[in-house]
């Protein structure tokens, strides 16, 4: 756990490297430099690791070995074999790996590249706060989820590129753009909610979103029995042990009150972003179902994630001395919710590294 953390410290104290004064001798934030030495080592601390750590990596990493042993032609036309069974776009990715034999921490580290790139180019056009984005990357559980769910990850990324279809309205980039992550994870498509929802006026809605949030944790079962029917590739999970019930509403709250939070503090300065707000809304009602199958909880991050924008935008909007302060006091709560996330996620903890057993 001691290297999570340790990446999150040295990214804090990088900040003051990247200080510079213009022609005008005014000072600023080269964030774009900052962000790109941050992303780099994300993506060492990421490739360099032990093959076991993350959630599903062993399974992804025993896919490269079966089809590193396939010749060329064959391995353009060698079939999906359980438990390889992969949407299209991420198996081709394995099998150009496998091709190349890049093996298994090459294979990590194309992984890296593809999932923190467009996160941290996102984090630098986004983010007003760019230090507690990657705070939130990691509090929240993303940076968990990308050791181990490369699949989802990937396609969450690949969302990141098309965020601005959305509020240009662009229909036909947005949808290739959900399409192209189906290919690595089906359950993308859920990102066509926040095309549909955003142009409804939140103002409107925003008061009964606790309110169908109640309904949802009464109504969870039925509607995730619902949408098994729909996607009844996801059948195999009912009744399985990812089909659990309950758990912890913590999430559920933190959620809301970001959500809360954004838009009273948008409200004061007048200044809203309306795609956050839409985000986190759907977020919350997506979190409220989780609770009737923990599997289905995985789709939650594809809204939640807009949480590394939400807080650091929010508290951007804040006076200058009130600014300071929320920004020490959401460092410290990021920092101890990250704290949280590592100290019980056996899959990623301890951390070790692929050339040796020093676990950290």
């Amino acid at each position: 756990m001691a290297v999570y953390l340790g990446y999150l410290l040295l990214a804090g104290l990088q900040i003051f490297l990247f200080y510079r004064k213009d022609e005008f001798g005014e000072r600023y934030f080269d964030s774009k430099k900052y962000l790109t030495l941050c992303c780099i080592e994300l993506i060492l601390l990421a490739g360099v690791r032990g093959h076991n750590v993350g959630a599903d990596t062993a399974v992804y990493l025993r896919a490269i070995d079966y089809y590193s042993t396939v010749g060329f032609p064959e391995i353009i036309t060698a079939p999906l074999v359980y438990p390889f069974d992969f949407e299209i776009g991420y198996f081709a990715l394995t099998k150009l790996c496998a091709f190349l034999h890049l093996g298994k921490t090459g294979f990590l580290f194309v992984i890296a590249l593809i999932t923190y790139v467009p996160v941290f180019i996102t984090i630098y056009k986004r983010s007003k706060m760019p230090y507690i984005s990657i705070l939130c990357y990691f509090a929240f559980g993303m940076f968990s989820y990308s050791l181990g769910v490369f699949r989802q990850m990937i396609a969450i990324s690949i969302l990141f590129c098309g965020w601005h279809y959305v509020t240009e309205r662009k229909l036909l980039k947005y949808a290739l753009t959900v399409f192209i992550a189906m290919l690595f994870h089906t359950t993308a498509l859920i990102a066509v909610l926040l095309y549909v929802l955003y142009g409804i006026k939140w103002k409107r809605v925003i008061l009964s979103v606790v309110g169908v949030e109640l309904l949802l944790l009464m109504l969870g079962r039925p509607i995730v029995m619902m949408a098994v029917k729909l996607l009844p590739k996801y059948a195999g999970y009912i009744d399985g042990e990812y089909d659990l019930q309950g758990g912890s509403y913590l999430m559920l709250i933190l959620l809301n009150l970001i959500l809360f939070a954004c838009v009273i503090v948008g409200e004061i300065k007048k200044e809203h972003d309306d795609l956050l707000i839409c985000a986190l809304m759907i977020a919350c009602c997506l979190q409220a179902v989780g609770y009737s199958m923990a599997i289905f909880g995985r789709i939650v991050p594809y809204f939640s994630i807009y949480i590394m924008f939400a807080i650091p935008n929010t508290v951007d909007k804040l006076g200058k001395k009130l600014k300071t302060v929320a920004a020490f006091l959401a460092v410290g709560v990021l920092f101890f919710l990250a704290y949280r996330e590592f100290s019980g996620n056996a899959y990623v903890t301890p951390y070790y590294t692929f050339f040796g057993n020093l676990s950290i």
